[in-house]
C-alpha cells in the first residue's frame, strides 16, 4: 500500500486545493464519496431505465425500425456507462484501498462522461426536433434545434478528448470552458424543446374534458422531463466550476444519460395510458408487461364494450335490411314504368304506321 507524502502546509485552503487538506494529503470525503454517491445515484436511474426498457421492448408497438433502433443505442450505451461506473468504483475502493495518492487520478469513466452523454442526448434532442417540426411545418425551428444539439454533441466530444489526456485532478479546472459551454448549449436545447411543446399543447385545447385531460397531462410531462435533465445540467455546471479540483460534479455526471433515456422510454410507453384516456379503451395487447396489473380493471370494462358492439351490429342490420327492401321496391317501380313507356311508344308508332 502506499500513502501520500505530507508536502509543505499552505497557508490558506484555496480553489485549487479543496481536494487535499492543510498537509497536501488528499480528502476522500471529498474525492472518493461524491464517487459512490454518483455511482449508487446512477445506478439507480439505471434501474428504473432498465424497467422502462423492458417495457418498451415487450409492448407490440408499431414504431418504426429507426425509433426502436434509437431505443436499444441508448440503453446500450447506458448499459456499458454504467458498467464502466461499477468497474471505476471498485478499482478505486478495492484495488487501491487506502492508496490516497490514487484518489487524485481521474479515470477515463468520468472522463469520457461529456462523450457518453453527448451520444444519447443528441438522438434524442433531434427525435424532438423532428416531432416539433411535424406540428409546426417550420423547418426554421427544427434547424435552430439542429444545431444547438448537434453543437453540444461536438463540444462534448472535445470535452471528453481533452479530459481523456489529463489524469490528475488537480487540472481539470481547465475544462471549466468547455464543460460549460457543452451543458449549457444542451440546457438550451432542452428548454427551448419544452417552451415549444408547452405552447403547441396549450393551443390543441378543444374544451372537451377527456381531451384537454390528455393535453394538460402531456403539457405536464413536457416541463417535468425536460425540467429533470435541466436540472441535473445545472448542478453538474455549478459544482464543476465551483468545485473544480473535487468530484462532486461526478454525483451529478453519472447519471445525466439515464435522465435522458428515461425520459424518451416513459415518453413511449405512456402513449397506450393517454390513448385509454382519450378513447375509453386502450389497443389490444399493446403493453403486456404494464397490463399485467390491470386485470381486473380490464375484466369490469369487457362486458360493457360487447354489448356495445353487439347493440350497434344489431342496428347496422336493421338499417342495412330496410334500405335494401327500399332499393328493391324502387327497382321494381322503375322497371313498371320503364316497361310502360316502351308499350306506350311501341302502341303509338303502330298508330302511326296504322294511319299511314
Amino acid at each position: 500500500m502506499h500513502y501520500a507524502s505530507p508536502s509543505t502546509a499552505s497557508p490558506s485552503r484555496t480553489l485549487d486545493t479543496l481536494g487535499l487538506d492543510e498537509d497536501g494529503t488528499p480528502i476522500p470525503s471529498r474525492l472518493l464519496g461524491p464517487i459512490l454517491v454518483g455511482v449508487l445515484l446512477n445506478s439507480f436511474v439505471y434501474g428504473i431505465v432498465f424497467l422502462h426498457w423492458i417495457q418498451y421492448t415487450l409492448g407490440r408497438n408499431r414504431d418504426s425500425r429507426y425509433l426502436r433502433g434509437l431505443v436499444h443505442w441508448c440503453f446500450l450505451l447506458d448499459t456499458a456507462h454504467s458498467g464502466a461506473a461499477l468497474w471505476m468504483i471498485w478499482h478505486y475502493a478495492v484495488d487501491n484501498f487506502a492508496n490516497y495518492d490514487y484518489l487524485t487520478t481521474t479515470l477515463w469513466p468520468v472522463s469520457a462522461t461529456p462523450l457518453f452523454v453527448g451520444a444519447v442526448s443528441a438522438p434524442i434532442q433531434h427525435l424532438f426536433a423532428w416531432r416539433i417540426k411535424q406540428f409546426t411545418h417550420s423547418w426554421w425551428i427544427c434547424g435552430v434545434l439542429s444545431a444547438l444539439s448537434t453543437a453540444s454533441l461536438a463540444l462534448g466530444v472535445v470535452a471528453a478528448a481533452e479530459g481523456l489526456k489529463r489524469h490528475d485532478i488537480q487540472s481539470s479546472h481547465r475544462l471549466i470552458p468547455l464543460i460549460d459551454s457543452w451543458l449549457g448549449a444542451a440546457m438550451v436545447c432542452d428548454v427551448v424543446v419544452a417552451v415549444l411543446l408547452y405552447s403547441h399543447l396549450w393551443k390543441i385545447k378543444t374544451g372537451f374534458r377527456s381531451t384537454d385531460t390528455v393535453v394538460g397531462r402531456l403539457m405536464r410531462s413536457s416541463l417535468e422531463t425536460t425540467a429533470l435533465s435541466a436540472l441535473f445540467c445545472i448542478l453538474y455546471l455549478t459544482t464543476f466550476t465551483v468545485l473544480p479540483k473535487t468530484t462532486f460534479s461526478v454525483m451529478f455526471a453519472m447519471p445525466l444519460g439515464r435522465v435522458y433515456t428515461g425520459t424518451l422510454l416513459a415518453t413511449l410507453n405512456s402513449r397506450s395510458t393517454l390513448r385509454e384516456e382519450l378513447f375509453g379503451v386502450s389497443s389490444v395487447n399493446n403493453d403486456p408487461l404494464g397490463d399485467a396489473f390491470h386485470i381486473s380493471e380490464r375484466m369490469r370494462r369487457g362486458p360493457t364494450e360487447v354489448a356495445i358492439n353487439v347493440e350497434q351490429e344489431i342496428q347496422m342490420e336493421d338499417v342495412e335490411e330496410v334500405d335494401f327492401k327500399q332499393l328493391r321496391q324502387d327497382r321494381r317501380s322503375r322497371a313498371l314504368r320503364s316497361k310502360d313507356s316502351k308499350d306506350s311508344k311501341r302502341g303509338s308508332t303502330e298508330l302511326e304506321f296504322g294511319a299511314v
